[in-house]
């Protein structure tokens, strides 16, 4: 190892799905390693995670970390009350502290970066707490702290925080002093719009004809993230556009409750007689593929607390249009009536007439389609980005001298 190097110590404990898993992947591979030596800690063990070890960094699997599992790590949605939590603490928080501890000491390690929410980062910051090295939140949701989570922010060294509206909010809790907004990035070297010919071949592996327009949207099937309203404002248009449209569902749950939900939209959609109209793809790991057929991405969250949505900026990127719910996260991330419309989260009368607008409209489609590559260049290039969090590395570094 070089001992000039600053070693950051990665916690990852989500289970490898999802959008905090992709960003740690982005940032690993465009870290400057000659400056900076990664160090991987993972509780799950899903696909990204997988992606992530295969890459080459030292890599360590925590306790609940298991390749054959098909559940993601115990995360609980509330902590609040001291028998779930005292149970919490010694079944999770305190082996995972233990081996952590263990890693930051054998390696040296000079800051924890911990790539989530306080609730779900206990184990790491009280690692870096007793090995007294900086740590770091990146708060990847915009939602309130629990009392517990407040206790506990003053161990915490800084945060990133993906929106100025969620910098905003937690400065309630914390000095926003301590707050750094550092918007999630994409390669845009990698995701460049595509050809006619790319999106017939894309088109063709769906079995979608050709001169069907494609209404997507790219999300955990979960409660909160708007599929009814997708499914509800997809009927709005079958009935009263003659476009030929093809509306299609990437994704798939996590849970119980997630699966119990996909067999509700798969009812709803058969008794709106969308059957022929709506493709539900599961979970697939080429959805940025995907997404290059689309002529509009839809991101029609109600109740989910969004951080960002990884899936517009891919969307922006490849020049496709977005409609978004005018939430905090997207609403950052999309310029209403420049590359793309805001909506009223729910409201599924103004989310179809919002795609409508722009499937309708070839003339208006071309205009945001290059506003959206230009905003994407513009905020969301992931190596400026990564930038950005190495500097903060550097500034809390000096600090502590």
């Amino acid at each position: 190892m070089n001992s000039s190097k600053i070693k950051i110590l990665y916690y990852e404990p989500s289970s490898g799905y999802g959008g905090s898993s992709r960003c740690l992947r982005d940032w690993l591979l465009h870290l400057d390693k000659t400056r900076f030596e990664p160090l991987i800690a993972v509780s799950d063990y899903g696909p990204i995670i997988r992606e992530i070890e295969k890459s080459g960094f030292k890599f360590f699997r925590l306790s609940d970390a298991d390749a054959t599992k098909g559940n993601p790590a115990f995360q609980p949605t509330k902590i609040e009350g001291y028998r779930k939590f005292f149970f919490y603490f010694l079944t999770k928080i305190l082996p995972e502290t233990f081996q952590l501890v263990n890693i930051i000491k054998n390696y040296s390690a000079n800051i924890i970066h911990i790539n989530t929410p306080i609730r779900t980062g206990l184990s790491a910051i009280l690692a870096g707490t007793l090995c007294k090295i900086p740590c770091i939140c990146h708060l990847h949701d915009t939602r309130s702290w629990s009392r517990i989570e407040k206790l506990i922010a003053g161990r915490v060294t800084g945060f990133i925080c993906l929106t100025d509206y969620a910098r905003k909010k937690y400065s309630s809790y914390v000095p926003i002093d301590k707050l750094t907004r550092v918007y999630n990035g994409m390669d845009l070297q990698q995701l460049t719009p595509a050809s006619q010919k790319s999106k017939r071949i894309i088109k063709g592996a769906l079995n979608i004809d050709s001169e069907k327009k494609i209404i997507g949207m790219v999300a955990r099937i979960t409660e909160g993230k708007g599929h009814k309203e997708f499914i509800r404002a997809a009927a709005k248009i079958c009935n009263s556009s003659t476009e030929k449209t093809k509306f299609v569902i990437v994704g798939d749950g996590l849970t119980q409750d997630d699966f119990k939900l996909k067999k509700e939209l798969m009812k709803l959609t058969n008794k709106l007689g969308l059957t022929e109209r709506i493709l539900f793809t599961g979970w697939r790991d080429d959805g940025t593929t995907l997404i290059k057929a689309m002529d509009v991405l839809i991101l029609p969250s109600t109740t989910f607390p969004e951080g960002f949505g990884l899936t517009a900026i891919e969307a922006l990127s490849q020049g496709i249009p977005v409609v978004a719910s005018d939430i905090p996260g997207p609403s950052e991330i999309i310029v209403d009536g420049h590359c793309g419309y805001l909506v009223p989260p729910g409201d599924v009368k103004r989310l179809a007439e919002a795609i409508k607008k722009i499937i309708e409209n070839s003339v208006l489609r071309e205009k945001f389609a290059k506003n959206a590559r230009k905003r994407a260049e513009e905020l969301f290039d992931i190596r400026k980005r990564t930038r950005d969090i190495e500097n903060l590395y550097f500034q809390i570094l000096r600090s502590r001298i």
